[in-house]
């Protein structure tokens, strides 16, 4: 199979995983986005090298659109699947993922917010701070932000309450 057969299938497997996401079918559409990886990374879901898998290419691998393609779809992947776990309050696995999407894209908003909500739900408030503080420097006017934020804020005040009440 040539590398544009590789990356259909990894478009399709990303639409299906779409589509059980919006089915609130997390774990199956973590399935469907972990088989990205098989294809984008050279590799099938049988482990068959990666010599044999990408096929005559003139360059003997992907042109320079089809990389970016494939940088793209590994990023998404990471991600969304990093959403899936924070949906299923899998919050050290979202958290990994978070960080495969971090080494991809050290910029990338939506895997610093995963993080920070990963974060706050395991009650590292620092650290989720930390995330949520840098995504509001760049988003400084979205809703879902500024949310989360307040939710940090409280999950602060309460934790302090608690550790004042604990000290008496």
């Amino acid at each position: 199979m040539d590398v544009a057969g590789k990356l259909a299938i990894a478009r399709s497997l990303k639409d299906e995983g779409n589509r059980l996401a919006k089915e609130k079918d997390y774990r199956n559409a973590v399935r469907k986005y972990t088989k990205i990886f098989a294809y984008i990374r050279g590799l099938n879901p049988n482990a068959v090298p990666i010599t044999q898998i990408m096929g005559e290419h003139k360059s003997g691998g992907p042109d320079s659109e089809e990389s970016d393609e494939i940088k793209q779809l590994e990023l998404s992947a990471n991600l969304n699947i990093a959403l899936m776990w924070l949906r299923l309050e899998e919050y050290d696995k979202s958290i990994n993922f978070c960080e495969k999407a971090l080494k991809l894209d050290e910029n990338s908003v939506k895997a610093r917010f995963r993080r920070g909500q990963a974060n706050l739900a395991k009650n590292e408030l620092e650290r989720a701070e930390e995330d949520l503080i840098w995504v509001k420097n760049r988003m400084p006017e979205d809703a879902g932000v500024k949310k989360v934020l307040e939710n940090l804020a409280q999950q602060k005040k309460s934790t302090r309450k608690n550790h004042g009440q604990r000290l008496r």
